[in-house]
């Protein structure tokens, strides 16, 4: 009996062979090399024959060892004795260890197309297949924030300044359950004035993602996902503190080939302008964002402040900020004023000073610098630096022109 090749799919690491003449399906994911240079796998083999319908067999192979091959061959003929295992177990050993050593292919950039159109999955925070970070305080909203985020996308609507790309959102959960998560989704949801959104998929995670990737990964494939939300970081890679650790978390994020959105906490030793962990959380993300909230004691709503403090891809964002209000079913989002909250006041720059002060109209430099108690000059600087994208020159009156914001608030 003669063996014909069968097609060959490698889908971020997992291999699928199909062997139509045998109505043979196999499957090799969780390829592994150790300090031996022994590559390993596993194996899962499924039968299309009417006798031998379904499962045949699921176990760890070394693709290197024609003992090991040998073995299960030998085992498989017991179950299905018509099929030339040894053959069949070869050929799949020799071609993925082939297509698992070659890598992803070379890419002749002055040959590529660049798709048009998307570059954010949501934006302006997050990018198409990039990871993100939002990181911050207990209690400041970061998982909130998150799920309002995801719903956004998963609704394919715009919200609060918020423009998505239409997309299945996957949260991954190492901290609640599924009760909670509904609930939040629910009252988000609500808050819109829109159901659950169909697109919207939960998991809670007992692994780590490098650990749990295969069956993450399947996952993204089976639901089209396009973006994966993690809540949080430390228990997502086990020891946040380790550079490997951190490096293999991000790495199996880049493979899922979708955007993603990392909840994390702040270093620690009250380092609070850095998320916990390896200086690689800092580093591997292409967008980080910081978190933080001012609340009363006993109030129904919390203003939360977002700080773009680090871009890979271009300018950092203008600092934004939410408030949300809690009712029996639903949480509301609006914009929030960050100059008429005292806590995000105190850390505004001149630029975010000035703006706020031309949200009522346009004033002559010397006008600005009265009302701020600021130096005349640097306000001038200030302005001429940012002219275009935060001011612009709204009545050049003699030697006295106004200033205004040459943007719409939120929406940059």
């Amino acid at each position: 009996m003669t063996v014909h090749a069968p097609t060959l799919e490698n889908t971020a690491g997992i291999f699928s062979l199909t062997f139509e003449s045998e109505l043979l399906d196999i499957r090799l994911d969780r390829i592994d090399t150790n300090s031996k240079h022994e590559t390993t796998g596993e194996i899962t083999i499924k039968s299309r024959r009417p006798a031998e319908l379904g499962h045949v067999h699921q176990a760890r192979l070394n693709l290197t060892s024609s003992t090991t091959r040998n073995t299960m061959a030998k085992f498989l003929t017991t179950k299905i004795p018509t099929v030339e295992w040894d053959k069949i177990l070869e050929y799949t050993c020799i071609r993925v260890l082939e297509k698992h050593r070659e890598g992803t292919p070379i890419l002749h950039l002055a040959d590529y197309q660049v798709p048009e159109g998307l570059r954010h999955r949501l934006f302006p925070y997050l990018q198409e297949k990039q990871a993100s970070l939002l990181f911050g305080e207990g209690d400041t909203g970061k998982s909130w924030l998150a799920l309002m985020m995801g719903v956004t996308v998963a609704i394919g609507t715009p919200q609060l300044g918020l423009h998505p790309e239409p997309g299945a959102v996957l949260f991954l959960d190492y901290e609640t359950d599924e009760d909670t998560v509904w609930e939040r989704v629910n009252m988000v949801s609500a808050g819109f004035g829109e159901p659950i959104p169909e697109g919207f998929y939960y998991r809670q995670m007992h692994q780590t993602i490098a650990a749990d990737f295969q069956q993450v990964n399947q996952l993204v494939m089976d639901h089209n996902i396009s973006l994966v939300i993690v809540d949080s970081a430390a228990p997502a890679v086990g020891e946040p503190e380790a550079s490997q650790a951190t490096n293999e978390y991000f790495r199996a994020l880049r493979s899922l080939r979708c955007s993603s959105l990392t909840v994390a906490h702040v270093s620690k030793g009250g380092k609070e302008t850095e998320p916990f962990g390896s200086i690689f959380w800092r580093n591997l993300p292409r967008a980080n964002y910081r978190v933080d909230a001012s609340h009363e004691p006993g109030a129904q709503s919390f203003a939360m402040q977002i700080k773009h403090t680090k871009s890979n891809n271009g300018k950092r964002l203008q600092d934004r900020a939410y408030e949300l209000t809690f009712e029996d079913d639903l949480v509301r989002f609006k914009f929030a004023d960050i100059a008429a909250v005292p806590e995000f006041a105190e850390g505004m720059t001149l630029g975010q000073r000035i703006s706020a002060v031309l949200k009522n109209g346009a004033l002559s430099v010397k006008d600005i610098a009265e009302q701020l108690d600021a130096n005349e000059n640097s306000v001038k600087t200030t302005l001429n630096r940012h002219k275009g994208d935060m001011f612009s020159i709204v009545n050049q009156d003699g030697f006295a022109p106004s200033w205004g914001n040459s943007f719409t608030p939120h929406d940059s």
